[in-house]
């Protein structure tokens, strides 16, 4: 048995049949090309992207059928990879590749495509609508996508709670804690939207005066209000 580190070293480099077969160098590095990512939403709707994102891949990705699993924002791809923009976006009053087309050259820096088409992904990456330039079936399916089929019921009846609520919590607008919880849950009523809760941001935080809109939580059909005090603290 070898008594030293040193004999067991040389015990492994005797059996190593290429011990002394000298390595190649390492090709030159290169530096992959970047890429520009803009990101042009809403505080709210940004929230909602974020919380989408950390919940997991579970449910980010289309459902088969060219629907997206999340109708807050639309992601924007510049040609052959060269950056992407996120944009915010309501199926009730917006069309992807109307929004896109509205900030491609300002977000983009190039000009905007004679066609675009919006597609879902299948492959485990991207959690909303992706619109890319051209036209045709063809466009999704070299990225592993479907053809965006528009809004699901729910997600029109979610769009039109974000523009209920953003109207009545419009400019800052504070109201008691009680006002602000039964507000939403008449909205969501009213709305049809079943199955969904309102809760707060920070529910653990000291007692505030009053309630404004913090964030939604689409996947897990979740409208989050955020306390503060009357001054703004």
């Amino acid at each position: 048995m070898p008594t030293s580190e040193e004999e067991v070293v040389r015990m492994f480099r005797e059996a190593d049949p290429v011990a002394d077969r000298a390595l190649p160098e390492p090709p030159p590095f290169r530096a992959p090309a970047r890429s520009r990512r803009r990101l042009v939403v809403s505080l709210v709707a940004a929230v909602a992207v974020g919380g989408a994102t950390a919940a997991g891949t579970s449910w980010i990705v289309g459902d088969g059928e060219g629907h997206s699993f999340d109708s807050t924002s639309v992601n924007c791809m510049a040609a052959d990879g060269r950056g992407d923009a996120v944009v915010g976006f309501n199926p009730v009053t917006d069309d992807p590749r109307e929004r896109c087309a509205e900030m491609w050259e300002e977000v983009l820096s190039e000009p905007v495509p004679a066609e675009l088409t919006p597609c879902v992904g299948w492959n485990g990456v991207g959690y909303s609508i992706h619109v890319w330039p051209g036209s045709g079936r063809e466009v999704c399916a070299e990225r592993e996508s479907d053809p965006w089929a528009g809004p699901t019921p729910e997600q029109l009846s979610f769009g039109q709670l974000r523009l209920d609520l953003e109207r009545e919590f419009g400019a800052g607008e504070c109201l008691p804690r009680a006002e602000g919880e039964r507000l939403v849950v008449g909205l969501l009523r009213d709305n049809g939207l079943e199955g969904w809760t309102v809760r707060l941001a920070d529910p653990k935080g000291p007692v505030q005066d009053c309630v404004e809109l913090a964030h939604y939580l689409e996947n897990r059909r979740e409208v989050f209000l955020q306390a503060r005090s009357v001054d703004g603290d």
